[in-house]
């Protein structure tokens, strides 16, 4: 019996394991050895200011998109890395922002 305001659908999701993605941003500035010390001593690291799934509610027939906003303090030019994790396990491959359908 499902409690009063409760939808099926609601029950569906908690069942689905649990799903994760890793994200890291890395500037793609100039190499160490191009920089002179006094930059590189004040350079910060980017920041991710955001990070949203796409596709919401997660339907099990399509995949999972993360839209991440990222930015350097310092307005260089920088990379974001994905790695998706079930039940706390990275998967091998899955490195892009998408997580296919086949694999929920």
């Amino acid at each position: 019996m499902l409690v009063k305001g409760l939808k099926w659908s609601h029950l569906r999701i908690a069942c689905l394991p649990i799903i994760l993605l890793a994200v890291s941003c890395t500037g793609e500035g100039p190499t160490e050895t191009a920089q002179t010390p006094s930059s590189s001593e004040n350079n910060r690291p980017p920041v991710i200011k955001s990070a949203r799934i796409v596709n919401n509610p997660i339907l099990l027939n399509g995949p999972v998109e993360v839209q991440i906003d990222a930015e350097d303090p310092e307005r260089e030019p920088i990379s974001i890395r994905y790695q998706w994790y079930v039940d706390n396990v990275a998967l091998d491959g899955q490195t892009n922002a998408t997580f296919p359908a086949e694999l929920l």
